[in-house]
């Protein structure tokens, strides 16, 4: 599976983006594994302005991201979970609260796992922001150049990476990660230890489900990315 995806994403350059088809399931407990760690991360649901750049900006969500948001906790309160991590930011812990309470387990906030900060972009509107040179020149160097006051992809993977590392500490069982599309993508970038620029490549919906299991011996795999587990 390693070999796989990074020869794929090394065929991209960075002005290439990939989408990958999104995969409708039913039920997530085809893809929790007895004697692995399941690490389970959520996207946030839709937020009431998606034109701007919000990054760590307390933004809430829209009427409809809070109604897809319930319905993600009722399907997702039918597993057992061992813990829930969540992002302390209103969209995404509105959710994590609702099933912690529902089912009684664990939560815990973590920093590590907060959106991206893009500093003095934080709540401008994206099209704004295209017309300065700076925002394009950050997607060919991502490692380096940062939004003023800001952080760069490099600070983003030495954020999750600390997070992956307590995951992999914990016993096998299953572990929820409620958080953003930067952490996510971020994380898919650790795990696979790809170049910061092809980030940009991956695509992730509002209140998509991705898994990695990660096993006794070193091996681990990607068993769902971007999937929709709200469509019937």
């Amino acid at each position: 599976m390693l070999i796989k995806i990074y020869k794929f994403f090394s065929c991209l350059n960075e002005n290439q983006r990939v989408k990958l088809k999104i995969q409708k399931i039913k039920m997530v407990n085809n893809f929790l594994f007895r004697e692995a760690i399941n690490l389970v991360l959520v996207r946030h649901s839709e937020v009431i302005d998606p034109s701007i750049l919000y990054g760590q900006i307390d933004i809430e969500l829209s009427l409809k991201g809070k109604k897809d948001s319930e319905k993600l906790v009722e399907k997702l309160s039918l597993y057992t979970w061992d813990k829930i991590f969540v992002s302390p930011l209103k969209r995404t812990l509105y959710p994590a609260k609702l099933l912690a309470e529902k089912l009684n387990i664990p939560l815990v906030q973590v920093e590590e796992i907060k959106e991206i900060n893009f500093g003095e972009w934080a709540g401008k509107p994206i099209k704004e922001l295209s017309q300065n040179p700076v925002f394009w020149e950050r997607y060919k160097d991502p490692e380096n150049i940062a939004p003023p006051n800001g952080e760069t992809l490099k600070d983003l993977r030495k954020r999750v990476r600390s997070f992956l590392e307590k995951i992999k500490r914990e016993e096998k069982g299953n572990f929820l990660v409620f958080s953003h599309a930067g952490v996510i993508k971020a994380i898919f970038c650790e795990i696979f230890n790809l170049p910061s620029y092809l980030y940009f490549s991956l695509n992730l919906n509002y209140s998509s489900i991705s898994i990695f299991n990660f096993f006794p011996d070193g091996i681990f795999t990607l068993s769902l990315w971007n999937a929709d587990l709200l469509s019937e």
